[in-house]
């Protein structure tokens, strides 16, 4: 059976050979062929021993499958007659997001009773597997396997089941003026600590990493698969040291929860033109975002294709939109902002 995927060179395990005819009790064995190298199907299911007076043949072993692709489940047992369906064959292992569709299963080898589902193995972005051979010879009904599901997408697009807004003062400010009320409130919550610079998210033992959970998601609220992360500090300033402290969070997210399957990268809300305002910012503060801190978000995020997303560089209308110098948004300034932002994150929720 070909694979519907890209994946490697098809290579398909030999049938199990025709189990002993039973006559005085000898029962018929087979075995499953191993599957190639490449994205393959298993081996098809072994046949049933031919009829006699003795007990019926023994099954037949099913064939392993290969990376992406996912074999077939084999047949029920056979009638008293006849020998019984081959056992299934093991799954193949899933592919990344570039991989091939998952093959199709086999059919199970007829029996007294019909051949098991075969699997779909986990693909990429391929359509979905061919239908099942039908089931061999047993004098019962021919199997049926099910084909491999399409392939997702790594992740890019949602839906998502608990989607994370993570970061300091401002993205709690930009969250409560406008962002949930933008999104599926049901799928979004919300985690922040002031004072949460990069360096907390990249310390894994840090205490920031319990801060409370705000408006949490109606499922999955423990262990979010998605997050949006605003990055910010007042002490990193070279590319490399960015870099370093943002693989480090990206590392602890990860570990912190396993399920996560998109990260998505922000930065502060910027002022126009990422220039500073007339008014100076708070001290310590700034409202531009270097060009250090956007080349590390970008090597990273390209260190984790259909993983980690570089978000768009926003920015205030105008300076009034900020309390003072900033960076801190006035009421309007992060209702404003919050549309655009919303939108953009609702569109992959």
């Amino acid at each position: 059976m070909d694979p519907t995927g890209t994946g490697g060179t098809l290579g398909g395990g030999a049938g199990g050979s025709t189990g002993s005819v039973s006559g005085s009790g000898g029962g018929g064995s087979s075995q499953g062929g191993v599957a190639g190298t490449g994205v393959t199907a298993g081996g098809a299911s072994g046949r049933g021993g031919a009829s006699g007076a003795g007990a019926s043949g023994e099954a037949g072993t099913g064939g392993q499958g290969a990376a992406a692709g996912a074999t077939g489940a084999a047949g029920g047992n056979g009638g008293s007659s006849g020998g019984a369906g081959g056992s299934p064959g093991l799954g193949g292992a899933a592919g990344d997001a570039r991989g091939g569709a998952g093959g199709g299963g086999t059919g199970g080898a007829g029996g007294s009773s019909g051949g098991a589902l075969g699997t779909g193995g986990a693909g990429g972005r391929g359509g979905g597997g061919a239908a099942g051979a039908a089931g061999g010879r047993g004098g019962g009904t021919a199997g049926s396997g099910a084909g491999g599901g399409a392939g997702t997408t790594g992740g890019v697009t949602g839906p998502f089941v608990c989607n994370q807004a993570t970061g300091g003062k401002l993205i709690d400010e930009l969250y409560i003026a406008g962002l949930e009320a933008g999104l599926d409130g049901a799928r979004w919550q919300l985690k922040w600590k002031d004072f949460a610079a990069i360096e907390e998210w990249a310390n894994a033992q840090s205490t920031f990493w319990s801060a409370p959970i705000e408006s949490a998601c109606t499922n999955g609220s423990a262990s979010p698969d998605r997050i949006v992360f605003m990055i910010f500090s007042w002490t990193v300033k070279t590319q490399a040291d960015w870099r370093t402290k943002i693989m480090q969070a990206v590392t602890n997210f990860r570990a912190k929860y396993p399920g996560l399957r998109r990260l998505d990268f922000m930065a502060q809300i910027r002022g126009p033109n990422n220039m500073l305002c007339p008014t100076p910012p708070a001290t310590g503060e700034t409202i531009v975002v270097s060009p250090e801190l956007q080349a590390a978000m970008q090597e990273v995020a390209a260190a984790f294709p259909g993983f980690v997303f570089l978000s768009p560089a926003w920015e205030a209308r105008s300076c009034a939109d900020f309390q003072a110098g900033g960076p801190h948004l006035t009421t309007v300034g992060n209702q404003a902002a919050a549309g655009p932002i919303a939108a953009y994150f609702a569109a992959t929720q």
